[in-house]
C-alpha cells in the first residue's frame, strides 16, 4: 500500500479499502492437437490465435478480455502433462504470449471462463502505526573509526586459531579468506562461496560496506584467463570462544574475532559455461572511514527526501518490524543506519543491510520490462529496530582509507 509522499504515519488512525475479486463460475476445457499453427479458440469475450511454435513451446496471441483464459496446459504424446518451464508476454490490447514446457508438446488444454462473477469485500484496519521490536533486544551500533596506520599496527600479528578447518584458506595481513566451495548455482550461474575472518574491530563491524570480496578473473585448465569482475559486500558478526580457567575458577573469553559467513560471488557469464576452472584470482578491499558525518530522516514520515553530499535518502516502507530506506546517488558513502529515540538515545538494531533494489518483472511484457530496466538505480537499506524511533540517522563519510589484498585459490576436480 502506498501513501502520499510526506505522510506522517503517526497521524493515521485507520485505513479503509476494498478487495475486488473476479472469479470464474463456469469454465470449459478446449483441447487442440499439434500442429497448433493457425488454430483458433474464440468465444464472445476472448480470442486466442495459435502461432508457429517449436516442439517445446506454445506461442499464441490474445485479444479481447484476456482474463477469460484461465490456463494453458500441455501434454506429450502419452497424454502426460508437461511441466511449465516459464513464459514471456508483450503487448497490452493484444498480447503475444510464449509458454515453454519441459518436453515435446503433442496437444494443449485451454481452460476458458464462460462466466465470471465480480465481488467486492470492504475492509478496515485500525492498527496503522509501524511495529518495532522489543526495546533492549538486538545490538547497539555506533559510528566508530580508526586510522589505517593504527589498524595495521594494532593487528600486525593477529592469528586465528582453528578457523576454516579442512578448507582452503589464505592469510592476508590481519584477515583470512576461506574458500567453502566453487561451482555452479541453480545450473545457470558459476562462482564461489567464501568466509572472511577479521579482527574484532568496531570500525569494521559497524560499517555496512567495510569489506568487499571480489573474484577478478579465473583461469581454465587450458590456461585461458577469463575476466569475472563480480564482488559482494561482507556483513560481519562478532564471534568468540570460551575457555575455563582452573586457577580463576571462571570462564574466559578468547579468540575474539569478526566473521563474514557464506559470502556468495557469482556470475552468469556465457563464456564460463562448460569451462573447467583451475584457478580463482580475487581481491579483498577493506575501507576505514575518515571523519563520519550524518543527516537525519523523521522515522514517521514516508517519502520525505533529505539530501547531502550527493546522497539522497527517504523512508520508503514499513513491513512487520522492518523499516526500509531508499537511497540514490553516492550510496557507497553510507556506513550505517542508526535509529534514535526522543532524547537522542541510540536504539538497538538487527538485520542491517543495504542492497540494490530489485524490481519484480515476472509475467510482465517485454515492453514493461524495458521500462523498468531504464529506471534509475535505487539502493534500499533495511533495519529491524528495537524500540520506538524518532529519527533515523544516515551515517556516511566522504573520505576513506583503503587496505587491499590480492589472493588466489587453486581448484581440483572442478
Amino acid at each position: 500500500m502506498r501513501l502520499k509522499p510526506g505522510a506522517d504515519v503517526s497521524n493515521i488512525s485507520k485505513i479503509k479499502g476494498k478487495i475486488a475479486i473476479r472469479a470464474a463460475t463456469q469454465t470449459k476445457i478446449q483441447t487442440l492437437q499439434a500442429p497448433l499453427h493457425r488454430k483458433i479458440i474464440e468465444t464472445s469475450k476472448v480470442r486466442m490465435y495459435l502461432r508457429k511454435s517449436t516442439p517445446g513451446t506454445v506461442k499464441y496471441t490474445l485479444s479481447g478480455d484476456m482474463s477469460h483464459i484461465m490456463a494453458v496446459r500441455a501434454k506429450n504424446a502419452k497424454g502426460q502433462y508437461l511441466a511449465d518451464a516459464g513464459s514471456s508476454a508483450s503487448g497490452k490490447s493484444t498480447k503475444m504470449v510464449s509458454k515453454r514446457f519441459k518436453g515435446k508438446v503433442a496437444s494443449i488444454e485451454v481452460v476458458v471462463a464462460e462466466q465470471i462473477q465480480s465481488r467486492e469485500y470492504p475492509f478496515e484496519i485500525n492498527q496503522v502505526s509501524p511495529r518495532y521490536g522489543e526495546a533492549g533486544k538486538g545490538k547497539k551500533v555506533e559510528a566508530m573509526v580508526t586510522s589505517k596506520t593504527r589498524f595495521l599496527r594494532k593487528y600486525k600479528r593477529v592469528t586465528y586459531k582453528d578457523e576454516c578447518k579442512d578448507k582452503q584458506k589464505v592469510k592476508l595481513g590481519a584477515f583470512m579468506v576461506c574458500l567453502n566451495k566453487f561451482g555452479d548455482r541453480w545450473g545457470r550461474e558459476i562462482g564461489a562461496d567464501f568466509d572472511l575472518i577479521a579482527p574484532d574491530e568496531k570500525a569494521l563491524q559497524n560499517d555496512l560496506s567495510a569489506a568487499v570480496l571480489s573474484i577478478d578473473s579465473v583461469i581454465t585448465d587450458s590456461g585461458e584467463k577469463i575476466p569475472f569482475s563480480k564482488n559482494e559486500k561482507v556483513s560481519f558478526v562478532y564471534k568468540f570462544d570460551a575457555l575455563y580457567n582452573d586457577k580463576k575458577k571462571d570462564w574466559e573469553i578468547i579468540n575474539r574475532r569478526l566473521r563474514g559467513s557464506n559470502v556468495k560471488v557469482f556470475t552468469d557469464k556465457e563464456e564460463l559455461k562448460n569451462k573447467k576452472i583451475r584457478k580463482v584470482n580475487g581481491s579483498l578491499t577493506i575501507r576505514l572511514p575518515k571523519h563520519p558525518k550524518y543527516f537525519e530522516l523523521s522515522a514517521n514520515r514516508l517519502g520525505d527526501v533529505n539530501k547531502k553530499d550527493g546522497l539522497t535518502a527517504n523512508i520508503a516502507a514499513y513491513e512487520d518490524w522492518n523499516t526500509y530506506v531508499d537511497f540514490q546517488g553516492a550510496v557507497d558513502k553510507v556506513m550505517r543506519l542508526m535509529p534514535l529515540a526522543k532524547g537522542g538515545v541510540i536504539l538497538n538494531t538487527g538485520n542491517d543491510r543495504i542492497n540494490e533494489k530489485q524490481y519484480i518483472t515476472f509475467g510482465l511484457s517485454n515492453e514493461d520490462k524495458e521500462k523498468i530496466k531504464a529506471l534509475p538505480t535505487i539502493w534500499q537499506g533495511m533495519i529491524t529496530i528495537y524500540g520506538k524511533p524518532d529519527v533515523i540517522r544516515i551515517v556516511y563519510a566522504n573520505q576513506f582509507d583503503y587496505i587491499k589484498h590480492k589472493f588466489q585459490f587453486s581448484l581440483t576436480g572442478n
